[in-house]
């Protein structure tokens, strides 16, 4: 029989953690929500539900493809088409469809579940090795409750796009970063905001780059004329260091031992975190090595991965300007077909003023103030100092959504996959005692829940 050592048996444990507990997580409030469906329109199929909107284009770029070009009204007045809606979704929809042969609708929807999945599992690992498990937990739950998770549930691409974006950040953070390029790649090839990701990602890569030529630096200083020296006196005081650890550390067996079962979980927790995300690296964790070549090494790859992902957005766009014709034509469409234009912020300033003076829905109020609670908690993010790669891709999106002009309601969607928004709550709740804790949660549950499903079932209008 085999026996476990106390490192792989708390490894093993926290492996659950990471990947048993958020998937429980995402399971239980997708299952709450279709109950919340099925309770809220019984007349109605919940399938068709799951695929309103804009749901249908995605579908149809999956079976038809794109359009030719431009698309046009009765009256010659230029509409929204397929064009507008990013390759990564439909594409991958598609693929699902011919692996299983399932048909087209069901595919999508199919495509959202598992995707949602994957990205509750890579983010309670990013919020772990960001902060601690109960922080993790707590960043998933918010993820997956917060008002209009319901996309995640839907024929929309909001939850591929966040499974790239997060799983680009992971990899950024232990520094695997052709993988992370290709994944920003494909978040720019999802939703527009993959420009956010990319530029989040040039961050990260900035920063790595700048510790890696500092070590280039230190490398060639130390195998100098005086290198030698150098190396001996480090090396003594190295020894100095170790006598003065062994002094401090003499004690009974027993007090070693307890303190080497620590040790152990410490490690096992670490070794778990890079398990679920990769070995330990990245840029927060960067192994400083020795090697020139493997310094140099650093530099060129995180460069070389901010490239790749900085491809997708522009890509596409390129792509549908060369066949229509005309290299604003996204833009154009975007407009006709949802009003969408970047107004800086003047659509959202004048909503909320509308909204708090004389709103008379309250959608409309609910909304407004949701705005600044985002705008607060972006905030408090950047206060605190969260991560910088992942603050700048949250502030990058919360200008997007907040300074473009379009549907007022659609907003909680376009937030969904913001993340940095979620951050000091999911602090706040690692922190908490885990009554309160759950508590808030299942609070935020029941109403994130249910407000998504009142916005596809009661509510008229697109989301």
């Amino acid at each position: 029989m085999t026996t476990m050592t106390p490192v792989s048996e708390i490894a093993q444990r926290a492996r659950t953690t990471l990947i048993a507990f958020p998937l429980g997580i995402y399971a239980l409030s997708r299952l709450v929500q279709l109950l919340l469906l099925w309770w809220m329109a019984p007349d109605d199929k919940i399938r068709d539900r799951l695929l309103a909107w804009d749901g249908g284009h995605f579908v149809r770029v999956a079976e038809e493809g794109y359009p030719a070009g431009y698309s046009y009204d009765v009256d010659g007045h230029l509409t929204g088409n397929g064009l507008a809606f990013f390759p990564g979704y439909p594409m991958t929809v598609r693929f699902v469809h011919y692996l299983t042969t399932l048909e087209y609708g069901t595919s999508a929807i199919t495509v959202s579940w598992i995707a949602g999945a994957v990205a509750a599992v890579l983010l309670c690992a990013l919020g772990t090795r960001l902060y601690d498990e109960r922080t993790g937990l707590a960043l998933t739950a918010l993820f997956c409750v917060q008002p209009m998770s319901m996309a995640l549930s839907m024929g929309y691409s909001e939850a591929l796009f966040t499974a790239f974006v997060v799983g680009m950040l992971l990899c950024a953070h232990r520094g695997a970063w052709l993988l992370a390029g290709v994944l920003g790649l494909l978040a720019g090839l999802t939703r527009p905001t993959g420009a956010a990701a990319a530029i989040a990602l040039v961050v990260a890569a900035g920063i790595a780059v700048y510790r890696r030529w500092k070590d280039l630096q230190v490398h060639a200083d130390a195998m100098g004329p005086e290198g030698g020296t150098q190396r001996a006196d480090v090396m003594a005081a190295s020894e100095g260091g170790k006598q003065v650890r062994a002094d401090a550390m003499a004690m009974s067996e027993g007090d070693r031992q307890v303190r080497a079962d620590a040790k152990a979980a410490s490690e096992g927790d670490r070794q778990v975190r890079a398990d679920a995300v990769g070995s330990t690296g990245g840029d927060g964790d960067v192994a400083r090595s020795g090697s020139a070549g493997s310094t140099r090494e650093g530099i060129w790859k995180p460069i070389l991965g901010a490239v790749i992902a900085l491809v997708g957005v522009p890509a596409y766009l390129l792509w549908v300007g060369l066949r229509v014709g005309d290299l604003h034509a996204w833009f154009d469409i975007q407009t006709a077909g949802w009003g969408t234009t970047f107004d800086y912020g003047d659509s959202t300033l004048t909503f909320l003023h509308d909204a708090f003076k004389a709103g008379d829905g309250w959608i409309q109020v609910s909304i407004a103030w949701m705005v600044l609670a985002v705008i607060a908690a972006a905030v408090i993010a950047v206060v605190r100092r969260v991560w910088a790669p992942l603050t700048v891709y949250g502030l990058i999106v919360l200008v997007l959504v907040l300074g473009q002009a379009g549907y007022y309601h659609s907003k909680p969607r376009l937030l969904v996959p913001a993340l940095l928004i979620l951050v000091p709550p999911a602090v706040a709740l690692g922190r908490a005692r885990p009554r309160t804790a759950g508590l808030v949660l299942a609070a935020c549950g029941a109403f994130g829940l249910w407000y998504g499903s009142y916005l596809i079932t009661v509510w008229h209008y697109a989301i």
